[in-house]
């Protein structure tokens, strides 16, 4: 999956990503955090039902969001964290 979201980071045509119900590892979410930081493009973010791999992935996820400028829609309902990390 990492694999996929670092082949969309320059996509100069990539207006919506669809994830929706996925198990998002470290690697992955790094990769979608790399996608969030460096597209310019992207508008539309669905990640509803994802399953993150730990609290990691989805620390990764919210501090992208921070970088980008281009996000207009993110939908994170039904979203599940496998780590529980209070730190």
């Amino acid at each position: 999956l990492e694999y996929f979201f670092e082949g969309l980071k320059y996509n100069s045509t990539l207006r919506s990503i669809d994830a929706t119900f996925i198990d998002l590892n470290e690697a992955a979410a790094l990769a979608l955090k790399e996608v969030l930081r460096v597209n310019t493009t992207l508008a539309d973010l669905n990640l509803t039902g994802v399953k993150f791999g730990s609290f990691k992935s989805l620390k990764y996820i919210v501090e992208a969001i921070g970088f980008n400028n281009s996000l207009k829609t993110l939908r994170l309902s039904k979203i599940e964290n496998r780590e529980v990390d209070y730190d």
